[in-house]
């Protein structure tokens, strides 16, 4: 069993403990809800044990962008290889607007599967989705 990992959403910042893939997707579904309630996205944070990687997961719309930061900063973002897709999309995170490229679109159930990995994982970087390393850099 992993360690659990610290979700946060919310403008509050609060912190709820994922011990496990079911507390995790019913923090995911919490998150959803509220930002579906909202009528806007908003991005989710997973904090992996002992200050470790973070992943990132939009929630509230069809599709999902995912972020993930290993231990020493460096930021990976999902990417559809197959996306011409140029306009950006907002997100909330916490209480302020970001935004992501839409070519970093993927499907909402493959952004959950990565959650889960990297939960169960200890907080490695997912396999099962195509990364884009250069994006912070543009």
């Amino acid at each position: 069993m992993s360690e659990p990992m610290v979700v946060t959403w919310d403008q509050n910042a609060t912190e709820h403990t994922a011990r496990d893939t079911v507390e995790l997707d019913a923090f995911l579904d919490e998150a959803h809800a509220q930002a579906e309630t909202e009528g806007y996205p908003r991005l989710v944070d997973i904090q992996a044990p002992s200050g470790g990687a973070t992943l990132g997961i939009t929630v509230g719309a069809a599709e999902s962008t995912v972020i993930w930061n290993d231990d020493q900063g460096r930021e990976s973002t999902s990417h559809d290889p197959d996306s011409a897709r140029e306009p950006m999309i907002q997100v909330t995170c916490y209480s302020e607007p970001s935004w992501f490229p839409a070519f970093t679109l993927i499907p909402t159930t493959t952004a959950r599967a990565a959650a889960r990995e990297f939960l169960a994982s200890g907080g490695r970087r997912p396999a099962n989705i195509a990364w884009d390393t250069d994006l912070a850099q543009k």
